[in-house]
């Protein structure tokens, strides 16, 4: 396209005369293969915006799925953790026991 562009542009400078004469005017060949290149070339592109787009739309998905998948681990892992509290921790819910006799038992049994 660069090439005709040039070639035409120069045949118009060289003529000195108001508008186009039939020598300076392309051939309808290079009209022709012109327009069969512009075709392959847009044939081309739009190949090219096929799998970009598909692509993208690959991408945009997997970054979709990673997100639920977060979000679902998220909300597992805070239903395991109050499930875990509600039981009184991870030790289960009921209270730890002293070993040996309190104070508070040692005076008892001495004054009764």
């Amino acid at each position: 396209m660069l090439d005709f562009s040039r070639s035409y542009g120069a045949r118009l400078h060289q003529t000195h005369r108001a508008g186009p004469q039939a020598g300076t005017l392309p051939a309808i060949t290079e009209v022709d293969e012109l327009m069969n290149k512009s075709r392959r070339s847009l044939d081309a592109l739009n190949k090219l915006r096929e799998v970009l787009v598909a692509q993208q739309a690959v991408y945009f998905q997997q970054a979709q799925e990673q997100r639920f998948k977060s979000e679902t681990e998220a909300r597992r892992d805070d239903s395991l953790h109050q499930s875990e509290e509600a039981k009184g921790g991870f030790a289960g819910g009921e209270p730890k026991k002293r070993r040996g006799v309190s104070l508070f038992e040692l005076c008892h049994t001495n004054n009764h």
